[in-house]
């Protein structure tokens, strides 16, 4: 198998075009594209790449957590709160409204708010005069 001729498509072995050819004026055939790169310029690109992404995350990543620092706050306010809010309103509403014990061991007692305004009052008109 190794004797045999290799087998070359028409088209694909067509004459070179002349940015292929060269003429005996120039000397020695051309060097490729890139063979002799810059390592510095290649290195202040590359830094520069590295250093594009780098803030790009950072920056993102700051103003994704601002945001959703923002956010939660907003949803606390709205429903954590809220919440906590409706039960302490309950409990005090309950407190203020009925009758029970206020320090059992000093004998003391609770009275609705507003039978205790009236007291007040009644008490404040029966000094004036």
């Amino acid at each position: 198998m190794s004797h045999d001729k290799p087998q070359q498509l028409p088209h694909e072995h067509a004459k070179p075009d002349e940015w292929h050819t060269h003429t005996a004026a120039e000397g020695a055939p051309q060097h490729e594209h890139g063979a002799k790169a810059n390592p510095a310029i290649l290195a202040i690109v590359t830094g520069g790449f590295v250093i594009t992404v780098v803030l790009t995350v950072l920056l993102s990543a700051l103003y994704f957590f601002s945001y959703m620092t923002h956010q939660r706050q907003i949803k606390k306010e709205t429903t954590v709160l809220s919440e906590e809010y409706r039960a302490y309103r309950a409990q005090s509403e309950a407190s203020l409204s009925g009758y029970g014990w206020s320090d059992p061991a000093a004998g003391a007692v609770r009275i609705p708010i507003t039978k205790a305004i009236d007291q007040v009052v009644q008490d404040y008109a029966a000094h004036r005069n």
